[in-house]
């Protein structure tokens, strides 16, 4: 397990479908941990890592790139 990671809002819709879909708990908790690992950095908060933050702000440059106007109305919304 990553104890590094705390849980964060967001982790429970990850989680809710594999609780729901396995019969066991175990496997539930193991499928979550393993998802965990690929989506670790998403959920990760430091002051050298924003998470999911990280990833708006390159999704904001791709559009203020591609789309100037789309960009300039996001950003007054």
């Amino acid at each position: 397990m990553d104890k590094d990671i705390g849980y964060v809002q967001g982790m429970s819709d990850i989680c809710s479908p594999m609780v729901i879909l396995l019969e066991s708990e175990a496997d539930a908790f193991w499928c979550f941990e393993r998802a965990m690992r690929r989506l670790r950095e998403n959920f990760k908060c430091t002051t050298s890592s924003m998470g999911v933050q990280t990833q708006l702000s390159t999704l904001a440059q791709i559009v203020k790139t591609v789309d100037p106007k789309l960009h300039h109305h996001l950003e007054n919304q």
